[in-house]
């Protein structure tokens, strides 16, 4: 004789913010079908981050694999978009102490291979057009 008993499964996250939420969410998108119970548990005592708080395109993406849309969520977080971010004290080596990290779009689709090849001539010492066999004018 076989008892055929379904066990409850009961997650808990400990912790809110952008990492206990996202990963709720992610819980709860997957495991739609399933019969899971998922609790978030966050403090009252800790307050959102709020200014400087960003994040990379990998939330949109994020975002679109749960089915959120984005005219949906950017209004209610009175968000804006972000074109990259920037590093001050990046490094202590005069001339670089600053770091500016873009963000691509669709609109950079076309100059990435161009931008690609032009970055990495420039770290080898070497203008773009050597690069393709050119003289430098």
């Amino acid at each position: 004789m076989s008892l055929d008993l379904e066990v409850k499964k009961s997650i808990v996250i400990l912790g809110g913010g952008t990492a206990g939420w996202i990963t709720a969410n992610a819980l709860i998108d997957r495991w739609a079908d399933k019969d899971v119970d998922i609790t978030l548990v966050e403090s009252p005592d800790i307050g959102t981050v709020g200014v400087g708080e960003g994040s990379t395109p990998r939330l949109k993406i994020f975002f679109d694999t749960i089915g959120v849309e984005e005219s949906e969520w950017m209004p209610k977080c009175n968000a804006t978009y972000k074109n990259g971010i920037s590093f001050a004290n990046w490094s202590t080596k005069p001339g670089f102490e600053r770091y500016f990290h873009p963000f691509a779009s669709q609109v950079d689709k076309h100059t990435t291979t161009a931008f690609y090849f032009n970055a990495l001539a420039r770290r080898r010492g070497r203008r773009y057009r050597e690069m393709w066999g050119s003289r430098p004018s």
